[in-house]
């Protein structure tokens, strides 16, 4: 049995081991041509990241420490020897705390890294942490920008040799922000009637008409259940026909079972609705508030974005272009419509405000 030791407020379990990973990818070392690379960044180094795993164990208590070193192998990988046997002993229950220097050590493969660290290391009692991005899978801390930092690493990895660096992932989600935020500022309104047109979006109306559907069909639920006891009563007393009665059964039994599929779904479809409202409420709020975006808060993220998806190059123009999808909370992918398109939007909500409300 394990016996705990609360160090600074830390959970540490002193007689499981304390894995310290490094990894030195072959990009770190090697140019685009395969070539040993002449200016090696030292930060990232074997010797760097080991002093600095050393440093952060001894100052916060982690004891029982070893490390577990991969030199040379890609960052985009999870194949890697060391690291394969590091997991091993996660999952026979001898390592406690996984520490890395930051999470592109760990790996630059966002599902895969977050499959890892918000899953399953979670779920056989591993801690794992992340001096950079000071990420504690325990504590909670960094947690909630995991999502976005494993998004970054991977484009990265992708880009890294590619003539794009001065493009930054985090600067373009900035922008997206920042340029929502204006529209909305200015034209709430014409951002709402865009929000109802989506094919996706629910009008009030409707909205309105599957809520009425719902208490109707539940009323007719309810009904069918004294029905059926009516039948079984007049069954009992003879005054219905054997034949009769089991017409009258399955006509009522079908009836009820198609109703409640369909009230199932009706109650679904309702509760999205209204969790996309709270979302949209949630989005605004921020939006209205927001001022400058001069860096990615969790607070930020959590309130505004659902995911990115940052996709293959194009070169199809000879040269290299990286498409990034933004999808914003509630309301999903935005394009910003320009003055003339504004214009025509806000004439056609004169003409029939209530045809498009969105339900907020």
């Amino acid at each position: 049995m394990t016996t705990a030791n609360y160090n600074k407020g830390l959970n540490i379990i002193n007689d499981l081991i304390t894995a310290l990973y490094c990894r030195l990818s072959v990009e770190d070392i090697k140019d685009e041509n395969g070539k040993k690379k002449r200016n090696i960044d030292e930060s990232n180094s074997i010797s760097n990241q080991k002093q600095i795993l050393s440093d952060y164990a001894k100052k916060h208590g982690y004891t029982n420490t070893m490390f577990f070193v991969d030199d040379g192998i890609s960052r985009t990988s999870f194949d890697r020897s060391d690291f394969n046997r590091m997991q091993r002993m996660v999952e026979e229950g001898k390592i406690g705390t996984i520490i890395v220097k930051d999470l592109s050590r760990f790996g630059r493969e966002q599902v895969e890294a977050g499959r890892l660290t918000q899953i399953d290391y979670p779920s056989l009692g591993a801690t794992f942490i992340s001096i950079q991005e000071n990420v504690n899978s325990t504590t909670g801390e960094g947690m909630e920008m995991l999502p976005f930092y494993n998004i970054f690493n991977e484009w990265y990895a992708a880009q890294t040799s590619k003539k794009i660096r001065d493009v930054v992932l985090e600067d373009i989600v900035k922008e997206a922000i920042s340029g929502l935020a204006d529209f909305v500022k200015c034209h709430e309104a014409v951002f709402l009637y865009m929000l109802a047109k989506k094919n996706s979006a629910m009008q009030k109306a409707e909205y309105n008409r599957m809520k009425l559907a719902v208490e109707r069909d539940e009323k007719r639920i309810k009904n069918i259940d004294r029905l059926i006891k009516s039948l079984y009563e007049d069954k009992v007393l003879g005054e219905l026909e054997d034949d009769r009665y089991t017409t009258l059964m399955a006509e009522y039994e079908k009836e009820q079972r198609e109703l409640i599929a369909s009230v199932a779904a009706m109650r679904k479809t309702l509760e999205s609705t209204d969790q996309k409202a709270v979302d949209l409420r949630l989005l605004l709020k921020t939006l209205r508030e927001l001022t400058d975006v001069n860096e990615l808060t969790p607070t930020i993220v959590n309130s505004l974005i659902d995911r990115i998806e940052v996709h293959n190059n194009d070169k199809s123009s000879g040269h290299c272009y990286v498409k990034v999808d933004i999808y914003f909370s509630a309301v999903g992918m935005i394009d910003i419509p320009t003055a003339e398109e504004i214009r025509a939007m806000i004439e056609e909500v004169k003409k029939d405000p209530q045809q498009f409300r969105y339900v907020a």
